[in-house]
């Protein structure tokens, strides 16, 4: 049910403003308890009597078909009573700009909820234990503008062994950008997307919109299944960490079938916008990434936050693992910008004088869950309406948010 005024936590006593109660609205305190119920049980035996056989017909099916029956029927009847019941809530509150604010704010519990801080420093980030922020897990400005650059270097794309299939020509020719194009919003647009082993961006059409299109560099070939074909049908593979255990002495058939080191590194899904991810405290397919079940339902043995698990299992999937540091370190630029984003352990590497205890996998996970962390939107026409401009969204977005925010719960 809709909240009251009196009990939302962000506004304080009787809203007033633009989210005073309209004076022609039934407060939901006073309001019968039982009518959405009772339109619920309305809409579900209109949608059963339309799902039900001509002239009440009886059909002689099994006992199991029946069942069968009842229950696709059942979940249907539900399915469009919740979208009727949804349709209906949002007709009531009509499709004002201030109007939709109150709505939005009294379903979220306050609507500053939905609004992007103005500064990166205060988007969410890993909490210890006590509710405070983690500080190894601190956005700072280094660190993203490092996290940056090491989402978009193909330098690090290097472990390619010919020995399981590997092609050298392929060697640093993807990264997390190659599949994560900043052209679409950091998605694909794809449903076969290439990183290591593909090439080019995508094209512009005739009326000047960007197509994203990666192909398959000339000479090679992507003849065995995806990581993620492997992963569907098989158990056995840790697909969380596929490169782990990559010795001469592993099975020859087990790696070239799992698609861990093969020529061409191919995801046969359409990858996700990395937009708002510092909003998810559980990531990757089905919430994977964060999640602290143990493999092999979970994919996150060193209990990391959801963004910094992702970032290590990708580092494993797409041909980085074990090879990627010690390219970076060849690199003095990244000396000077890994110290930057690390003083800590910028400090203990020049004690030691050992450049690997600076530039290593938790380095650079945590460098690009930083930077990850800080891809958020602050001026499109959402943000703005969030903020109180009554113009930035059409009447037919109004419609639209406010049927989603009616449905939200």
């Amino acid at each position: 049910m809709i909240k009251t005024s009196e009990n939302r936590r962000a506004l304080k006593n009787k809203p007033k403003g633009e989210f005073a109660e309209p004076a022609n609205r039934q407060d939901a305190a006073t309001a019968r308890p039982d009518d959405r119920l009772l339109f619920l049980g309305q809409a579900a035996g209109v949608v059963g009597r339309l799902f039900s056989t001509p002239g009440g017909a009886r059909l002689t099916p099994t006992m199991k078909d029946r069942r069968s029956t009842r229950r696709g029927t059942l979940r249907t009847s539900v399915a469009v009573s919740i979208s009727l019941l949804c349709g209906a809530v949002a007709a009531n509150q009509g499709n004002g700009p201030i109007q939709l604010r109150q709505f939005i704010d009294q379903r979220v519990d306050g609507i500053e909820k939905l609004m992007v801080p103005a500064r990166d420093s205060d988007l969410p980030q890993p909490l210890l234990p006590s509710g405070s922020p983690d500080p190894r897990f601190q956005t700072t400005e280094a660190k993203r503008y490092l996290g940056k650059l090491l989402f978009h270097d193909p330098v690090r794309t290097a472990r390619i062994l010919p020995e399981y299939g590997g092609v050298v020509s392929a060697r640093q020719t993807g990264s997390c950008g190659a599949c994560h194009l900043g052209e679409v919003a950091s998605r694909a647009g794809t449903i076969i997307n290439l990183n290591v082993g593909g090439e080019g961006r995508g094209f512009t059409d005739a009326s000047g919109t960007f197509i994203p299109r990666r192909r398959i560099q000339p000479g090679l070939e992507d003849t065995v299944p995806t990581l993620t074909e492997v992963c569907i049908s098989s158990a056995s593979i840790n697909c969380a960490f596929p490169s782990h255990g990559l010795t001469p002495a592993t099975d020859l058939d087990v790696l070239t079938g799992s698609g861990r080191a093969d020529a061409v590194d191919s995801v046969a899904r359409n990858v996700p916008s990395i937009i708002g991810f510092a909003f998810s405290n559980r990531l990757l397919l089905g919430g994977l990434t964060g999640d602290p079940a143990p493999f092999p339902i979970g994919v996150n043995p060193n209990n990391l936050p959801a963004g910094e698990n992702l970032s290590e299992a990708t580092n494993s999937v797409h041909r980085m693992f074990q090879a990627q540091s010690a390219e970076l370190r060849r690199i003095p630029a990244y000396g000077k910008l890994f110290r930057d984003a690390f003083p800590e352990e910028a400090a203990t590497a020049s004690a030691g004088g050992n450049l690997r205890l600076l530039i290593n996998a938790e380095t650079i996970f945590r460098a690009m869950a930083t930077f990850q962390r800080t891809v958020v939107t602050r001026n499109t026409p959402w943000d703005r309406f969030l903020a109180g401009d009554n113009t930035a969204l059409t009447v037919a977005q109004r419609r639209g948010a406010n049927l989603l925010y009616a449905c939200d719960r």
